[in-house]
């Protein structure tokens, strides 16, 4: 039932913010209404239903009346100030609140889109959710180590192989940097492996559970993973729920951003174009990154380049007023010296965590894994960042 709840939370929302009602949807939104005719016509009116009726029935009686207040805003059309937005992310984290609440705010910002001041006052919330006893993150930015956080997609793939340790070795290796890789259990929709399944199969023992451990004389081979349960309860109790309601909230582009070890660089993925905008200005507005890379055009689900065409990338580098120097570049087979290949060429579903990580052990052991394209994928990448990599370390 309570599972039941949450859907039906998503459904109405969804369907009372979606851009245009038609005859079907009055339907459902008329019954709404007629569960509570007394609140007819507070709040806005669509398909005969008012706001406050579909709020009755998403969320019958539950929550406090602060998080009500902003729940009836965004059903209204109206968004909000970054401070209302702080606020309504920390009700998202509040283990009291009801998650049928939850889920109808996250889930109204997705279908009109979060504008920037709600993407930075819900970052802060989620910032706010680490523990600073075990995630001291400015004891990392004082620390004087280089610290790289990546941040692979958390729903994994499906299609192209994902070698985002192999990446993190490699920022050890070549720059001198400690790797920090973010990661929980997939949310969906996606199930395929992703990097947590990865690190779990390729070194369970690197999984940190505080900013000390990371920032102690140990630097693992691939780096060190932080687990998103062990980093922050409150966002890691979302995982069950996402799986539930099935489609995105902002919280599968908002958790590659939570910083638990003072990390300087953050590097991140972005498949659409316009997100990799939105990322970088998370990023230069939200975040202490004192850096940020963000491939887009990759091989979709994870940070690696796709020998089918060139990946953008764009470097954002902090200056002393606080914002970022943007620079972007296109980075393809032909400027790493190797043969482009057909997109359906790199996929090799289906894939395994085992398998994948089988691949990166001798790769990182031999120089190759025995796999020609997947080999290709990786020099591409690696070749691809060491250029975002020396703007930023010069």
């Amino acid at each position: 039932q309570q599972k039941a709840r949450e859907r039906l939370a998503s459904f109405l929302g969804t369907l009372f913010v979606k851009q245009a009602i038609v005859g079907a949807d009055e339907v459902v939104l008329a019954h709404v209404a007629s569960c509570n005719p007394g609140l007819a016509g507070t709040g806005l009116v669509r398909g005969g239903c008012s706001s406050a009726q579909l709020l009755a029935v998403a969320v019958p009686g539950k929550a406090s009346p602060g998080f009500t207040a902003l729940l009836s805003k965004l059903l209204d059309g109206k968004t909000l100030s970054r401070e209302e937005a702080e606020e309504l992310g920390g009700f998202f984290f509040d283990a009291g609140e009801p998650v049928e609440g939850k889920v109808l705010g996250a889930h109204l910002l997705r279908v009109r889109y979060e504008t920037m001041d709600e993407w930075v006052g819900l970052l802060r919330a989620q910032q706010a959710t680490v523990d600073p006893a075990l995630w001291d993150t400015a004891a990392g930015r004082a620390g004087g180590k280089r610290i790289v956080q990546i941040a692979d997609p958390f729903d994994g793939t499906h299609k192209a192989e994902s070698f985002v340790p192999l990446i993190a070795s490699h920022i050890q290796k070549k720059w001198g940097a400690v790797a920090v890789s973010v990661c929980s259990p997939s949310s969906g929709p996606k199930w395929g492996p992703n990097l947590h399944a990865l690190g779990k199969e390729l070194s369970p023992a690197a999984f940190a559970t505080s900013s000390a451990q990371v920032m102690g004389e140990e630097k693992p081979a691939y780096g060190w993973f932080v687990d998103q349960e062990t980093a922050s309860g409150a966002l890691a109790r979302w995982i069950p729920v996402r799986r539930n309601v099935i489609k995105r909230p902002f919280f599968a582009t908002s958790e590659k951003f939570l910083d638990t070890c003072g990390a300087e660089v953050l590097v991140a993925s972005a498949f659409h174009p316009t997100f990799s905008d939105k990322m970088f200005e998370m990023a230069e507005k939200a975040s202490a990154f004192k850096a940020v890379v963000v491939v887009r055009r990759g091989c979709e689900g994870s940070l690696g380049f796709s020998l089918a065409r060139p990946a953008q990338v764009t470097v954002g580098m902090r200056q002393s007023d606080g914002s970022f120097k943007r620079t972007d570049f296109q980075f393809g087979p032909e400027e790493a010296g190797l043969t482009r290949r057909l997109e359906v060429e790199q996929q090799c579903a289906p894939l395994s965590a085992e398998s994948t990580a089988a691949k990166i052990a001798r790769f990182e052991a031999e120089g190759s894994s025995g796999d020609a394209i997947f080999d290709d994928r990786v020099e591409l990448t690696l070749a691809g960042l060491d250029k975002a990599f020396a703007q930023i370390f010069a």
